[in-house]
């Protein structure tokens, strides 16, 4: 039984309510956020190192979202607190705390962030963090932080961060509109919607729990230690790199057709080689070596995975208005805009069955897209006409 494995199968049995995905991914987070650059892989010039950012989504107070993320949290505590990042209130303090943590060459923190709606709602609505985006991509993707505030000049090494966050579809549809899925910041999260398959049963063995939480700390300390003046290279073998590409292939397809959103389609083809390294990882933990193949059988368990992650996202995407219908009703009415167009026509044009089209509609009117209004066309009978956002209603 690998280390993930075993994490998973101890905080469900502390929360049996909360969705396995949760856990699982909340146990990859922590493996991520302790190994750090010490293991990689490189396919040319890229270099993916096994940062990831899981976002769990689910309803308020029956997801068990906080108590997910608390497990990691604690043993994080325990056995990385010198990596840990506040859940900054602006750009300059994340600045100012990487800066703090950069040093021999490298800057590895972690962090949680309890509802990620409040991190989008400030990006949007206060000005001071307008560039909390553009630097949140910068650090996850690795890249070199330089920034001047003040009298004080920052430059950072490359920083490897990790970050597990939550929150609600219906938080996001009303702060996301489909273009800020377009952007490059969204698709770094990888989305992890919560079921109620796979709950269990809670045991009758809290002294067992305890040992068990007391090995999975012990093993994650001995990981930090024996990859203290290690770093291993991963490659998957000539197998599990033809199912590998033969994935991406898949995906390239699906966007092609129009079946899956785009822009998250490379992110996770990055996410398969991130989440293909710590698996191998919790199997393998001190073992690895300088150079490591990663087996066959392991490429087809990370694709069964990465189908699920895949689901969530389109699912997410479609929700918030990035799928071709959406996009199709908002030209529409940007064509039509200032007059608008009545519902009855609308939904003639879109070909859409009607509660499909309803659905539609009120996703747009949720992200402020569209506008209704009600006008009398005949005497004694009244119409709904619907407005792009940008129209003079």
């Amino acid at each position: 039984m690998g280390w993930v494995e075993r994490y998973v199968t101890w905080a469900c049995s502390r929360s049996p309510l909360a969705p396995v995905a949760f856990q699982e991914a909340a146990a990859l987070f922590t493996l991520s956020s302790v190994i750090g650059r010490r293991i990689y892989m490189q396919d040319g010039p890229s270099i993916i190192y096994p940062n990831i950012w899981p976002m769990l989504l689910g309803q308020s107070g029956q997801a068990k979202k906080t108590t997910s993320h608390n497990f990691s949290e604690d043993i994080l505590l325990e056995v990385a607190k010198e990596m840990r990042v506040a859940d900054s209130a602006s750009p300059e303090g994340l600045i100012a705390e990487l800066s703090e943590k950069s040093s021999g060459g490298q800057c590895q923190v972690w962090t949680i962030i309890d509802e990620f709606g409040s991190v989008v709602s400030s990006m949007k609505h206060k000005e001071y963090m307008a560039d909390m985006k553009d630097l949140l991509m910068k650090v996850y993707d690795g890249k070199p932080v330089q920034r001047r505030l003040a009298k004080v000049s920052y430059e950072m090494d490359p920083v490897y961060m990790t970050l597990l966050t939550a929150t609600t579809e219906s938080r996001l549809s009303q702060l996301l509109k489909p273009e800020d899925l377009e952007d490059g910041f969204f698709p770094r999260f990888l989305i992890v919607r919560g079921t109620t398959d796979g709950w269990k049963p809670k045991p009758d063995w809290e002294d067992s729990m305890e040992v068990e939480r007391q090995v999975i700390v012990s093993d994650l300390t001995n990981l930090n230690l024996a990859y203290s003046s290690v770093i291993t290279r991963m490659k998957f073998d000539d197998h599990a790199k033809t199912l590998y590409n033969a994935w991406c292939q898949d995906k390239y397809e699906e966007v092609r057709r129009g079946d899956f959103p785009g822009p998250i389609s490379s992110r996770l083809e990055d996410y398969f080689e991130k989440l293909a390294m710590l698996y191998e990882l919790s199997e393998h933990m001190k073992t690895l070596g300088h150079l490591h193949l990663i087996p066959y059988e392991q490429a087809v368990f990370v694709s069964e995975k990465m189908g699920k992650y895949a689901e969530s996202a389109a699912a997410l995407y479609e929700k918030l208005g990035s799928s071709k219908e959406l996009m199709r009703l908002l030209d529409m009415l940007k064509m039509r805009s200032p007059e608008g167009i009545p519902r009855s026509e609308l939904l003639h044009r879109s070909h859409l069955p009607v509660r499909r089209f309803d659905e539609d509609v009120e996703t747009l009117r949720q992200s402020k897209l569209i506008v209704g209004k009600e006008e009398e066309y005949r005497p004694g009978l009244i119409r709904t006409v619907y407005y792009a956002s940008n129209g003079n209603v």
